[in-house]
């Protein structure tokens, strides 16, 4: 299921939904079927904020959604970051290192499970990473499809401890589910626990799993990277991965 699926819808409310900007998905509906937009209550910035706050139609929204996206300005600026994964792999976290929080931080408060989505951002070399980090759980798994978006990079994580042939298994589930629906994304690999292995075990464990990935999905997945969050290992490579992969997808769209 993919926007197109949704483009005769004339009301859509998405108010209290935590949402930092409107999802590029919105461009693609019709603005003469859509008559009711709503998005009051959430935390948007920038020109997404602008957009909301001046009482704008469904219809001016959705012309300036496509408009800027023609322009690239909001490409140049924005890049959304889709995080995957079974539950517990780590996904949380990772991206709390990222947000700063430090080692001891990390001890004094444990990660909890994700209870559906959660949002947060940082901005790494001029491009503000907007990450949408998806509850791993059953449960939530058939939501998800509503805000997976084509011009993302999407960070497929899994355990580097798990058994190759699981592992495998996991990671073709997750590549499968989000290429249905956002083909377009550029995918990167991340495992986890890394520091349970040599640096070397670790990278060839990890360039075995992407050489596997490349052979079933081509460019699409673009990257790999070991990480323990625990100890900070694998972090730098991590963020000059996602502003290399932020700036190719700029070039593209």
């Amino acid at each position: 299921m993919s926007w197109g699926d949704f483009a005769h819808l004339t009301s859509i409310d998405l108010q209290r939904c935590s949402l930092t900007s409107i999802p590029v998905g919105i461009s693609k509906l019709d603005p003469i079927a859509l008559k009711t937009l709503r998005f009051e209550g959430n935390p948007l910035v920038g020109f997404h904020r602008t957009l909301v706050e001046s009482k704008a139609t469904a219809k001016d929204i959705i012309g300036n959604l496509r408009e800027s996206i023609r322009g690239g300005e909001e490409v140049l600026k924005e890049m959304k970051v889709m995080v995957v994964g079974e539950p517990a792999v780590g996904k949380t976290t990772m991206l709390r290192v990222l947000y700063g929080h430090n080692s001891q931080e990390l001890a004094a408060h444990p990660c909890v499970a994700t209870d559906g989505i959660d949002l947060g951002e940082i901005t790494l070399e001029g491009h503000r990473l907007m990450f949408w980090d998806f509850a791993g759980q059953e449960v939530y798994r058939y939501t998800h499809q509503l805000f997976l978006s084509d011009n993302a990079i999407c960070l497929v994580m899994f355990r580097l401890t798990t058994a190759e042939e699981e592992a495998n298994g996991q990671l073709t589930y997750w590549m499968d589910s989000v290429l249905q629906r956002a083909p377009n994304a550029s995918c990167v690999l991340i495992g986890t626990c890394a520091c349970n292995f040599s640096e070397e075990v670790a990278a060839l464990r990890m360039k075995g799993h992407l050489n596997k990935l490349k052979g079933q999905y081509g460019d699409r997945v673009c990257g790999a990277i070991a990480i323990d969050s625990l100890y900070d290992f694998g972090i730098s490579a991590l963020r000059q991965e996602l502003v290399r992969v932020a700036v190719r997808k700029v070039r593209v769209y």
